[in-house]
């Protein structure tokens, strides 16, 4: 939640009322989850959307946000290091220096939020080398790469 907050804008509190209103109308339903958090797990709380036919008429009614670009991340973030399990420790990885490498690693993964991540963090720069290299250049990870390229600005 506190990460939600941040991100938003949005007090925490402020965060919780919005969740709990959503919660309330069936837009959103909070579960109690082990997540992976470095080489192992914690116990957190996963909010998700309930993709019930109202809550898709509520998401189709929503502008599209700006997407204002952020800082470009220093590290990769503890919930995907399970991605890095030979060669150099997750937490020792540079970025933007080992970008390339980090984006491989993660979007050729299984792990969607990962893909999802490295597709909107790494920067663009990264993407591009990452898209020319072998095994990058055929469907569906080259759509993947294509997308981010066309939709997120340079920082």
């Amino acid at each position: 939640m506190h990460a939600l907050a941040d991100a938003s804008g949005l007090s925490a509190a402020a965060v919780r009322e919005c969740l709990a209103a959503m919660q309330q109308a069936g837009l959103v339903c909070c579960e109690s989850a082990r997540l992976l958090w470095g080489y192992g797990t914690r116990l957190g709380e996963v909010w998700k959307l309930s993709l019930s036919e109202r809550c898709l008429d509520v998401l189709a009614t929503l502008p599209r946000p700006a997407g204002a670009p952020g800082p470009v991340p220093e590290r990769v973030p503890p919930q995907f290091w399970s991605l890095f399990s030979s060669g150099t420790h997750p937490a020792e990885l540079s970025l933007p220096a080992d970008a390339v490498a980090v984006a491989g690693r993660m979007i050729d993964s299984e792990d969607m939020a990962a893909r999802a991540w490295a597709l909107s963090n790494l920067p663009l720069s990264a993407l591009r080398t990452l898209r020319t290299m072998r095994g990058y250049d055929a469907h569906p990870t080259a759509c993947r790469i294509d997308v981010a390229l066309a939709h997120r600005t340079e920082l």
